[in-house]
């Protein structure tokens, strides 16, 4: 049978299959082309109903108590748990992720449900230190943060739960309300999420997801009502909403172009089979997926021929299978792209390159042109690129020169050479001794430069998604 999914407005259900008013997108596998689903499209008389009933909503979601909004966080944590696994062979079939890859990460939506959770433990009230001033004698200061409103969640394709929960958890946590738009590759994925959220009690109008093409979502953006835009996606969209949204909150995360250093002295056949499965993990469709290495002179030789002998030992093919680790690229127009990135990069395929429908093999480039669109640009795409360094310091300069950075990674047991490029080369994160796709979802994550602004990481999204509400108090005279 077919799944049909329907939006979420207002605590209701719409666009079901007999319901003729509601476009309908035919979602099509990008394994073998089948018919996977069938998903309700909102129009703009839709997307205004969300936006209202997230306006009228807020005002009693926000006076909730803490208490409340994190049982029913945490419901949602439990509820994602139970259906992990049809949610993960939906992710397969949808999106094309390895089953393996997508049972993780509803295990990590689950845990940023239960880390908002965790969050309301803790005191509302924050107690100010002012008696530094003299004036002070006699007043008791405190400060709480305060939901700002309805904000607009804008997800993407190839993280469909757990990137929205890092929108959704610590949004509802704050006590603001939602309007999630999801990408058009990950339809399904992102209104069964909707669903899920409904039935473990969210009320009505609190959460409202849609499924819109990008001109509706620009008017939900803009519309005076929305008080912060929360997107993940390409920096060309993310670009554009912020000019558009100039005068509210925007938060940012527009990919990067993971970069790792290989010292001398480590165990290279362990660093380049981790950098494989990094490189080419759901065939590399990950934001902080490996994409350049830089190796040392002289392990250079050594490290090349295990990290070619690493690719060819990434399992390919259906991301159905348990044993596939890098499954279909999400479309024909991306797998066309990135084999153009990979002819006019300059460099030399050492492994392999070939390709059948999307399923591009994963492909390593030795020695690509370092003004290559392979090397500056997000590949978004099962290649590696793998250049050889005389000294470190040529590396640092090289990683430098990228527009982007969220994480960037070093192999070394040198501290000083550590420090070096941790100090020198911006990046919203270094990974030491592991690789750049190593994130954990309690920590601050998000980039600098193009790679955009504003953090994830439920405690460090909730401040950004709250703001400051002040007390200072005296006995009455």
């Amino acid at each position: 049978m077919v799944p049909h999914q329907e939006l979420l407005i207002n605590g209701f259900f719409m666009g079901g299959p007999c319901d003729s008013s509601v476009p309908k997108q035919v979602v099509k596998s990008p394994w073998d082309g089948s018919v996977v689903g069938v998903a309700a499209e909102a129009m703009w008389p839709q997307a205004e109903s969300a936006i209202d009933s997230a306006t009228k909503s807020f005002t009693k979601w926000s006076r909730t108590s803490r208490s409340e909004r994190a049982a029913l966080l945490a419901s949602v944590a439990a509820r994602l748990r139970v259906d992990a696994e049809a949610l993960a062979q939906l992710m397969a079939l949808e999106i094309g992720k390895p089953i393996q890859m997508g049972r993780a990460e509803l295990e990590r939506a689950a845990i940023t449900f239960d880390l908002a959770a965790k969050l309301l433990e803790e005191p509302e009230w924050h107690t100010i230190d002012v008696s530094t001033d003299s004036r002070s004698n006699g007043a008791v200061v405190t400060a709480r943060k305060e939901a700002i409103g309805p904000i607009f969640c804008i997800t993407p394709y190839n993280w469909p739960f757990n990137l929205a929960a890092h929108k959704l958890a610590p949004a509802l946590a704050a006590g603001n309300t939602v309007v999630v738009k999801g990408s058009g590759s990950a339809s399904l994925c992102t209104l069964a999420l909707g669903r899920l959220m409904h039935e473990c009690g969210i009320p009505e109008g609190v959460i409202n997801f849609l499924n819109c093409e990008p001109e509706i979502a620009e008017k939900i953006a803009i519309d005076e009502r929305i008080k912060m835009v929360s997107f993940t996606g390409s920096p060309a969209v993310g670009w554009r909403l912020k000019e558009l949204c100039w005068r509210k909150r925007v938060a940012l995360e527009l990919g990067g172009t993971a970069t790792t250093y290989v010292d001398t002295g480590v165990n290279l056949a362990e660093v380049a089979n981790r950098l494989a499965k990094s490189a080419f993990g759901y065939a590399g469709q990950i934001c902080i997926s490996a994409q350049n290495v830089y190796v040392a002179f002289d392990a250079y030789e050594e490290f090349r021929e295990a990290l070619v002998a690493a690719t060819e030992r990434i399992a390919t093919g259906d991301p159905s299978l348990e044993e596939t680790w890098c499954g279909p690229m999400i479309n024909s127009e991306a797998v066309d792209r990135v084999e153009s990135w990979i002819a006019e990069s300059g460099g030399t395929v050492i492994a392999g390159g070939s390709r059948e429908n999307n399923l591009l093999k994963p492909t390593l480039v030795e020695t690509p042109l370092p003004n290559s669109q392979l090397v500056k640009e997000e590949v978004f795409g099962p290649v590696l690129t793998i250049q050889r360094v005389d000294v470190p310091s040529l590396a640092i300069v090289e990683i430098s020169r990228s527009n982007y950075g969220i994480h960037h990674s070093i192999f070394s047991q040198n501290e000083d050479l550590i420090e070096k490029f941790c100090k020198f080369v911006p990046s919203g994160g270094w990974i030491i001794n592991d690789v750049p796709s190593l994130r954990f979802d309690a920590m601050p994550y998000g980039g600098v430069k193009e790679s955009g602004f504003g953090r994830e990481g439920v405690r460090y999204t909730f401040d950004e998604m709250t703001e400051w509400s002040t007390r200072v108090r005296r006995e009455a005279p």
